[in-house]
């Protein structure tokens, strides 16, 4: 069984009391002992006195003499075990020779007799090295036992710490303390476990309970309570630095709360240590991972995050790993690495290089910067909706799996309907209904564009700005944009992800820049929307609700050559894959790239159709002509046909065809645009889809976003960095742990999983 949370934080506060106990056992001179104990009498001599320039820096080392290697200082005769008069060591810190006695009178550090004698009595004892005990498995000891009748009718001791506390009473010639009252009982282990005190009712509860077990099932109860949790959780929080506000000059809010209602929860839930140390340390590496386990790696997401326009980006994501580094050292092994981030550790038994090798398991985290903004959280982060939001977005699924089960049922139903009625229409009705025309038709010649803009213009919702003109085009005139210029019509053309389209256009871009032809986007809101693009000669679509993880965007192979007229048309089936996108320049269909394939949710945005502009970027320099916006998708013929400069036909002589001789392509367009466009039920339902679709989007929009890790792939190299500085690197490392903490029996850990 894995220890638990609850044991592990109890052990160490056992620990804690019982050393409290030890020291002063330890703490008592060597004479007394008998040995001189290397890690507790002469470490601390050679590290305050000696290691300075006899120690692990070698950039500082004098006469290239080792003393904390025993090995080495027997080499160097300053150490001859068992004489002293045969060694060095004693014989320098004995001398009275300004010029050899050692420390140098100029270093201000000098041996007091005590020390001196210290280390003639080791060396006299072989000169014996140990590793800090830090570094050491530990050992259980055997509890004392001590012979003292009169305390067992106290019922004392009554465990293996009381065993020890007993040892060090008697050697005090103390006697321990009478048992306290139940109700001081009480109060102290309520204030131990829950930081609070018993209530009245709990009180009476417990002294009213006269069973054998009472003080164990209250001992039970308050491991059970959420004030437990919450009171553990604490400790934790101070050790991973938890804030919820950015820190440095800025300190702006971020939600790192979740993370910390995650720690509570382990608490609470009593997770085994294990799962609590890997969740965090590596929880985004393990098998598809949980929500949960996502959160949990906020543990390495809690240091401060500087979002000053001014900085230097890789200066502080360097600052950034060193704080990880830095964490996990303190948080998991007890251990200070810092010091040697710019230079072999001078007393531990790390060195620069191994410093940086542990570096690298953690610097290859795809973390971008967040500048300042009112949105302060970093990628990558997921959102986490709070319990309140969890309620509202599933009742609005239950409407939406509702209205989604009656969408399938007709949609099931199409072809019947289709038949029904044809049947009871009439030729001349066929070919009014499924006429395929354009929903959205700007034919952009002087006269008719006039009337149309007026017409907008009447609902001040259209403006035009910097100098828009008109020039010989495709069919008549065609509008003319320079730089400054843009023609904007309000909320027309509001195309869905969820709903086939297709646009055609006639452009004549005068360079190989960058233009937007048509875009209803928002920029300030993540790209949110569509736009169609003329991007160095290739004809590019986005489709977005968040860029750049929940897109589409294709591109064209064949790059075009600017100042001449193509006919572009896009078709979308509304599939929000990649695949749906068809492209065609000049009635051919054009192969194309996958930048993103990764939309999944809507593309609505209140911001204006906009003709040669995005928002504020990329303005179109040329002629734009015959802009038409269709409600499905169109055939190769109706391309051609708009290629041609003819009206598009519909489906009316495809509808007489009987079911069972159309071509797919047929079927699906004619049950498409029967559904979409004729049907009384269909569209009412789409629109409730819609409707909470959006509802649902708008509460995920708000959903606080907490930060987790995310592994880059493929991992960035990681180099040893002169002094620390994020601008000297050096030599390229590898990931590894240090030699003094490695296990050969397990190997080296590859990755910050293994390493957890």
């Amino acid at each position: 069984m894995h220890p638990s949370l609850t044991l592990y934080f109890r052990f160490f506060a056992s620990c804690f009391v019982v050393s409290l106990l030890i020291v002063p056992l330890r703490a008592q001179s060597p004479s007394d002992a008998g040995s001189v104990d290397f890690t507790r009498d002469i470490r601390p001599i050679l590290a305050a006195h000696c290691y300075a320039c006899h120690g692990p820096d070698e950039t500082s080392r004098s006469a290239d003499l080792r003393l904390d290697l025993r090995d080495d200082a027997i080499a160097h005769s300053a150490i001859v075990p068992n004489d002293p008069g045969l060694s060095k060591l004693v014989e320098r810190i004995l001398s009275d020779d300004a010029d050899a006695i050692m420390p140098p009178p100029s270093s201000k550090k000098p041996l007091s007799e005590s020390q001196k004698n210290l280390l003639q009595k080791w060396i006299e004892q072989g000169a014996p090295y140990s590793n800090h005990w830090a570094f050491e498995p530990p050992t259980k000891p055997a509890p004392p036992t001590t012979e003292h009748k009169d305390w067992e009718s106290r019922n004392w001791p009554s465990n293996a710490i009381d065993q020890f506390i007993g040892q060090q009473l008697a050697s005090e010639k103390l006697q321990p303390s009478t048992q306290a009252d139940r109700a001081t009982l009480l109060r102290r282990v309520s204030l131990d476990l829950t930081g609070l005190p018993p209530t009245i009712a709990e009180l009476d509860a417990y002294l009213s309970d006269s069973s054998e077990n009472a003080y164990e099932r209250a001992v039970d109860r308050l491991l059970a309570s959420q004030h437990y949790a919450e009171k553990m959780a604490m400790e934790w929080l101070d050790l991973a630095r938890y804030a919820d506000t950015n820190g440095y000059n800025n300190d702006e809010d971020r939600t790192m709360w979740p993370w910390r209602d995650w720690v509570i929860d382990a608490f609470h839930q009593n997770m085994p240590f294990d799962q609590f140390t890997i969740e965090q340390l590596a929880g985004d590496q393990l098998p598809n991972p949980t929500q949960s386990q996502l959160i949990a790696t906020g543990f390495l997401r809690n240091q401060g995050h500087n979002t000053e326009g001014g900085i230097i980006q890789e200066e502080y994501r360097v600052e950034y790993v060193a704080d990880r580094v830095h964490t996990v050292s303190t948080v998991f092994l007890g251990l200070s690495m810092q010091c040697a981030r710019c230079h072999d550790h001078k007393y531990d038994p790390i060195s620069q290089k191994e410093y940086f090798q542990f570096y690298a398991y953690f610097n290859s985290l795809d973390e971008k910067q967040a500048s300042y903004s009112k949105f302060v959280a970093a990628e990558p982060f997921i959102r986490v909706p709070s319990t309140e939001q969890a309620a509202q977005v599933k009742a609005i699924d239950e409407r939406l799996a509702s209205l989604q089960t009656q969408s399938k049922k007709i949609e099931a139903q199409a072809d019947d309907r289709v038949a029904k009625f044809i049947a009871n229409s009439s030729e001349s009705d066929l070919k009014s209904r499924f006429a395929q025309a354009a929903v959205f038709r700007f034919p952009l010649d002087r006269s008719e564009s006039k009337e149309l803009f007026e017409s907008i213009s009447s609902k001040a919702i259209g403006s035009t700005s910097g100098s828009v003109t008109w020039q010989p085009g495709k069919s008549q005139d065609a509008i003319e944009l320079v730089e400054d210029s843009r023609i904007e019509l309000g909320d027309v053309a509001p195309l869905a992800s969820d709903k086939p389209f297709s646009v055609s256009v006639w452009i004549k871009p005068k360079n190989h820049t960058t233009m937007v032809v048509l875009s209803k986007m928002d920029e300030s809101q993540s790209h949110r929307g569509y736009d169609l693009l003329w991007n160095a000669g290739k004809i590019e679509l986005h489709l977005i609700h968040q860029w750049p993880g929940n897109a589409v965007k294709v591109s064209t192979k064949q790059t075009l050559p600017p100042d001449a007229w193509y006919h572009v048309v896009v078709t979308y089936d509304g599939s929000k894959t990649a695949a749906g996108v068809k492209i065609f320049v000049n009635a051919k269909a054009e192969a194309y790239d996958v930048a993103q394939d990764s939309l999944k949710d809507s593309i609505e945005t209140t911001q204006p159709f906009r003709i040669g502009l995005r928002q504020k970027s990329l303005p179109f320099v040329g002629s734009i002509d015959e802009l038409q916006i269709f409600g499905s998708v169109l055939t190769e013929e109706n391309v051609k046909q708009l290629e041609s400069l003819q009206s598009v036909t519909g489906f009316a002589d495809w509808v007489r065809v009987p079911l069972d001789q159309r071509t797919d392509e047929q079927k699906n367009q004619i049950r498409r645009f029967y559904l979409d466009r004729i049907d009384e039920e269909y569209p009412k339902i789409q629109a409730g889809i819609a409707q909470s679709q959006k509802e649902k989007s708008a509460i995920e929009e708000t959903y606080p976003a907490a930060m987790v890790l995310r592994e880059m792939n493929p991992p960035r190299e990681t180099f040893v960095l002169k002094r620390g500085a994020y601008d000297q690197p050096s030599d390229k490392v590898e990931s590894m742990v240090p030699q003094v903490l490695h296990s050969p029996e397990l190997g080296q850990p590859k990755s910050r999983l293994d390493l957890a």
